[in-house]
């Protein structure tokens, strides 16, 4: 049985989700960065043995959570088809690494389309594909400024400050990404890792992974089994520390 994470190391996650509301709406797929690496001590065997138990308040809060509105995906206005089609064409092009001919149909796209923060968005992508991380960031900060609920601009911009030894500002924005959609799991594990690895506050660690492993189990996605592995590592190492203290 898994140590449970006290009520204490959800109050922030749920002041979080209290900004946001809890109207209920229909969750899509995520579209987030790749996550960074996690080494844990546990062995996949030793985690699939172990059932996390989830306190009455991590199960209410992550129901909530999943039930949540998408800011992003909730524009006052739906896209015009030939706008949809010219993205969707565009971004064909990255997957094919015609990178050059994609970014001049995402300018484009801008210039005729100048509120949305979608091209700009995409050619921040196409700039971390280049190693531009500098340049990546600017399209990044300009797609936020367009639309403050785009929490993939959100997520990569938290990823690249995190790279650059930024924790506050990389933990700024996986915050707003989870503000933007509190039911986004890369963020909860993205923050998850930070807390873990970079800013060595385990018991906001285990909360967020814990959520996360709880929201994927909401939406009825195979067990996550490194994320698993986490909870296990991290549950034994507070319960540890607890022991030693």
């Amino acid at each position: 049985m898994l140590f449970i994470n006290p009520i204490k190391a959800s109050l922030l996650i749920l002041s979080v989700f209290l900004a946001c509301g809890c109207q209920t709406t229909k969750t899509p797929s995520d579209n987030t960065p790749a996550l960074p690496q996690h080494l844990a001590v546990v062995t996949e065997a030793e985690a699939a043995k172990q059932v996390i138990d989830f306190s009455s308040m991590e199960l209410s809060l992550a129901e909530q959570m999943f039930n949540s509105p998408n800011l992003y995906l909730t524009p006052l206005l739906p896209l015009a088809p030939n706008v949809k089609a010219q993205f969707e064409q565009a971004t064909a092009l990255i997957e094919q690494g015609k990178l050059t001919q994609a970014v001049s149909q995402f300018e484009l796209l801008h210039q005729q389309n100048p509120m949305l923060s979608g091209p700009l968005l995409k050619l921040g992508d196409i700039a971390l594909k280049r190693q531009q991380q500098s340049i990546a960031s600017d399209y990044f900060k300009q797609a936020l400024s367009l639309n403050a609920n785009n929490y993939v601009a959100s997520s990569r911009l938290a990823t690249i400050k995190r790279e650059q030894g930024d924790f506050a500002g990389a933990k700024k924005h996986y915050l707003l990404a989870l503000n933007s959609w509190p039911g986004l799991v890369s963020a909860h594990i993205n923050l998850g890792i930070l807390y873990d690895l970079y800013l060595g506050n385990k018991e906001d660690a285990l909360a967020h992974y814990k959520l996360a492993q709880r929201l994927n189990e909401l939406a009825n996605k195979p067990t996550d089994k490194r994320l698993k592995m986490w909870i296990v590592d991290v549950s034994r190492q507070l319960k540890h520390a607890k022991k030693e203290g």
